[in-house]
């Protein structure tokens, strides 16, 4: 009886040790089970995780491609501008979401380009800080904004003239839209605007707003005109931020005066034939910078010595739009200038924009 009691406690005994080796098994076998999960998991994630990094995107997208290598040639001034940060206000002003610059494969702007050209200029300017920042504030009272968008506008006549010269105006639409010369400028894009600021005296302003109503040719900007003066520097930058803003499909500007002749046909045969030459230049009269005029120049700004400033003087200046929209961006960043006609010559001498002299600007003029 008592050999049959040792061996029913050691039977038992047996069977507990087993069922807690057992239960130790299962415990460690799913401990096991978890840690090679969360192992796995943890280096999906950071694999995951590392692909948003740019460099080890870059590094992974460059691996997973195949073929030849293909270098692309950026230009060396325009890499060290990106470095430091390019100025990318410059872009939402020059572009828009229906004319995007020419990409290469590395995101920068095609070497060579025409955008490139002046976008290099652009930027430049800003970084040597040549320019000071003054305020130019005005707003359109009269704008015809939607003049471009209605018909075809390759040519843009900006024609400055006095406000209160309403007989100028006058027999400007005269020689622009009548005979043989009116149906080639229909025929060519032209399109006139006449852009005045605010005159002295309640009825010339009224005539202003009449005659605006019967042409649609009219832009005004609620700065004060002065006396006399139909090239002012404030009217040239208010007609340069207005084209460059409302009219960005045209080709070319032509900014007129009221005493220079207009030959549409003349001014456009010698613009169209130096545009191959280069994106950018300005044609009109183009001479040295007269000795009484070096005063106008404000030395904190430019050394004229230095940039040897050609004078833009009296008479019509013609330009593609690349240089409108550059000549928009400097012009605003330079003192008030007068005569007017300094603040093309400045602008375009610090832009490094050729002045080319060319008789069909100047026609009447001794």
């Amino acid at each position: 009886m008592g050999r049959k009691r040792r061996i029913a406690r050691s039977f038992g005994y047996n069977s507990a040790l087993n069922r807690l080796f057992a239960a130790l098994f299962i415990v460690l076998f799913v401990y096991v089970i978890v840690m090679i999960f969360l192992k796995t998991a943890q280096m999906s994630w950071k694999k995951e995780s590392d692909l948003y990094h740019p460099h080890i995107r870059a590094r992974e997208k460059k691996k997973s491609m195949t073929g030849p290598k293909v270098k692309t040639q950026v230009p060396e001034k325009l890499s060290r501008l990106a470095e430091r940060g390019a100025d990318v206000d410059a872009w939402s002003r020059l572009y828009t979401k229906s004319r995007l610059p020419p990409l290469s494969e590395s995101s920068l702007l095609i070497p060579g380009s025409e955008e490139e050209i002046f976008t290099r200029k652009l930027l430049a300017i800003r970084y040597k800080k040549l320019i000071s920042h003054y305020q130019y504030s005005f707003r359109y009272t009269i704008d015809p904004a939607m003049v471009c968008s209605q018909q075809r506008a390759d040519v843009l006549v900006a024609a400055t003239m006095p406000a209160h010269s309403k007989e100028g105006r006058h027999l400007f639409r005269e020689h622009m839209w009548s005979g043989y010369g009116g149906f080639y400028n229909r025929a060519q894009g032209v399109v006139l605007l006449f852009f005045n600021g605010v005159p002295n005296g309640t009825n010339h302003q009224l005539a202003l707003d009449k005659e605006s109503r019967l042409y649609g040719d009219i832009v005004q900007a609620s700065y004060r005109e002065r006396p006399g003066d139909d090239v002012d520097s404030v009217k040239i930058v208010s007609a340069l931020e207005w084209m460059t803003s409302r009219c960005q499909s045209a080709k070319y500007v032509i900014m007129a005066t009221q005493t220079c002749q207009v030959n549409i046909p003349l001014m456009m045969t010698e613009l169209q034939q130096k545009r191959p030459e280069g994106p950018l230049f300005i044609l009109g009269r183009s001479a040295p910078l007269p000795p009484q005029l070096e005063y106008f120049i404000f030395h904190h700004v430019t050394d004229w010595r230095e940039h040897k400033i050609l004078f833009l003087a009296r008479g019509c200046k013609g330009f593609p739009m690349s240089v409108a929209r550059l000549l928009s961006e400097a012009a605003p960043r330079l003192p008030v200038q007068q005569p007017g006609d300094m603040l093309f010559s400045v602008s375009a001498s610090l832009l490094n924009i050729p002045c080319l002299d060319n008789k069909a600007f100047y026609l009447g003029l001794k």
